[in-house]
């Protein structure tokens, strides 16, 4: 076999092992979701009577809340880096509430925070500000965003979500009171599946797609991700969007 049939060869061999690595994926994400939707459901239930359970259980049953959670979350972000890394994702402009985004964002990560006793609110806003965005990738962004500050915050910290903006530019900033970020760790911003120094406070997975994806969904849509941070300070995460977006 001479050197061009090998290399031929081992070329089919890496596409072959992507399109399986796809397939994996695919599995992991989508057939693994069902049953943990079923499992998020009966917790659920087991809340809404936890007048029949000992002080101990509730905390049990709080805990397993944010496993599972966690692992929704793990498995949705399995979806979308799929989706991405096969070019699935079909953005689709139309006009959207920024001050409203958000604040379904906060409301749907309110049980997560109070679980972690960490104060989640929604700060400086415009209310009424739209922009022309695909509101897919622009949730999907601050959801990962929101998430990391979570996930990374101690208890009794706080986590903040406000709009600014400039003759140029709108700006959806994320701040936390977390662990922040080494300065040789901020160029790094944006890799996938990288993992950074700071470690998750409540026992949660991180595979590395959660900045990821943030900056992929808002690359998509035009815009940037950037980010202040210092160790032991916390860390800003801004959402930057061109201002000729705003309508």
């Amino acid at each position: 076999m001479d050197h061009a049939d090998e290399i031929s060869r081992l070329l089919q061999q890496v596409d072959q092992l992507n399109e399986e690595k796809q397939q994996l994926i695919g599995l992991i994400s989508h057939d693994l979701r069902s049953p943990f939707n079923r499992l998020h459901a009966l917790l659920q239930l087991l809340n809404m009577d936890d007048k029949r359970l000992s002080a101990e259980q509730c905390l049990y049953v709080e805990k397993m809340h944010i496993v599972v959670a966690d692992a929704l979350s793990m498995m949705r972000n399995l979806t979308d880096y799929r989706s991405v890394e096969l070019n699935l994702l079909t953005v689709h402009p139309r006009p959207v509430d920024l001050h409203e985004l958000l604040n379904t964002v906060v409301n749907s990560y309110m049980a997560y925070a109070s679980r972690k006793s960490i104060t989640l609110k929604l700060l400086e806003t415009i209310p009424g500000l739209k922009v022309e965005v695909d509101p897919y990738c622009l949730t999907r962004a601050v959801e990962n965003l929101v998430s990391n500050a979570i996930k990374f915050s101690f208890q009794e910290k706080s986590v903040g979500l406000q709009i600014k903006q400039t003759n140029h530019s709108i700006y959806v900033e994320i701040t936390d009171q977390g662990q922040g970020l080494k300065p040789e760790e901020i160029p790094l911003i944006g890799r996938k599946f990288l993992k950074l120094s700071a470690r998750p406070t409540g026992g949660e997975s991180s595979v590395g797609l959660g900045l990821f994806l943030a900056s992929e969904m808002i690359r998509l849509l035009g815009g940037q991700l950037n980010v202040r941070s210092e160790p032991g300070k916390g860390s800003t995460f801004s959402l930057v969007l061109n201002k000729q977006q705003n309508l």
